[in-house]
């Protein structure tokens, strides 16, 4: 699966097709699971998918004339602080699975 949605138009269908809910619904069982979530996690930003699932809200309406857009789009600076912070928790649990496997 992860190798298949690294190719652009996989990623492309996710991102127009798969609603956010679907991919919380998805992930949420993964992460409740009894497998190993994350290598789960880990897969998506390998194979590039992270930015796809974790995306933030697109605007539901059009922002009136002279609105501040900030609030409805996170900004680069934001979403790179998130990406990070996303990265380091999946470090986290990766290190935790390894220890537990040695265990």
């Amino acid at each position: 699966f992860f190798q298949a949605a690294a190719h652009e138009d996989v990623k492309l269908g996710l991102s127009n097709k798969v609603s956010r809910e679907r991919f919380g619904q998805e992930i949420s069982k993964a992460l409740n699971g009894p497998g190993r979530p994350g290598h789960m996690l880990s897969s998506f930003v390998r194979y590039g998918i992270d930015q796809i699932i974790f995306e933030a809200p697109k605007p539901i309406v059009e922002p009136l004339p002279g609105a501040v857009v900030r609030f409805l789009v996170p900004t680069q600076e934001e979403r790179s602080s998130l990406s990070a912070a996303l990265v380091e928790k999946m470090q986290e649990m990766l290190l935790k699975e390894e220890e537990e496997e040695k265990e």
